[in-house]
């Protein structure tokens, strides 16, 4: 037995827009009169939607001509509405898939703008700090060589006063010496003369 759109969608329990869709995917057989009425048989129906049917949703078919030219206007007229809300529903669905990519496009762009603001300022930063070691290194040498010049600087002076120190007592030392030498001088002096008057007068 054959069943219509309407029909098999009422015995499947489910809409007439499925119905279509399983069509046009073609998990299910299908045959057309010569109006090109879609028609399902019985058993495509049980062997797709299987134990979920119920075929006494549906009134029972007659022979009646009238019913079937019916049947068939009612039938075209659905399907012909089904076809167009199919039609809509793709349009709006390809218009939504259009304004999707239009925004992930931006999205990407604006994300892309910010990559290359974030590695323009990471390469900014990494220069900033290469520059900033480079004066730390520059100014701990300079600190470095500062305090061995002070050091050393120190340790001359240190030197110098130390010679300045000795060359006094030196100074000190010769006087003394020459003092020395000045008293024996005249003491040696003196001690001649006084022998030579001893010699003189006795």
């Amino acid at each position: 037995m054959k069943y219509t759109v309407i029909e098999a969608a009422k015995i499947a329990g489910i809409s007439r827009q499925t119905i279509y869709r399983h069509i046009d995917k073609k998990p299910i057989s299908t045959e057309k009169d010569d109006e090109g009425n879609i028609f399902i048989d019985a058993s495509e129906l049980l062997r797709i939607y299987g134990d979920k049917l119920n075929f006494d949703v549906t009134n029972t078919k007659t022979d009646n001509k009238e019913n079937n030219e019916k049947l068939q206007t009612v039938t075209s007229s659905n399907s012909t509405d089904g076809i167009k809300i199919i039609e809509e529903r793709l349009n709006s669905a390809s218009k939504q898939i259009e304004m999707l990519e239009t925004q992930m496009q931006r999205e990407r762009e604006m994300l892309e703008d910010q990559i290359g603001t974030l590695r323009s300022a990471l390469e900014k930063s990494q220069e900033t700090q290469s520059k900033t070691v480079m004066l730390l290194e520059d100014k701990t040498s300079k600190n470095e060589k500062s305090a061995e010049w002070k050091s050393t600087l120190e340790a001359l002076e240190e030197r110098i006063a130390n010679q300045e120190v000795g060359h006094k007592e030196q100074e000190l030392e010769a006087e003394k010496m020459r003092k020395q030498n000045k008293a024996l001088q005249k003491a040696l002096t003196e001690e001649k003369s006084k022998g030579f008057f001893k010699k003189v007068f006795g």
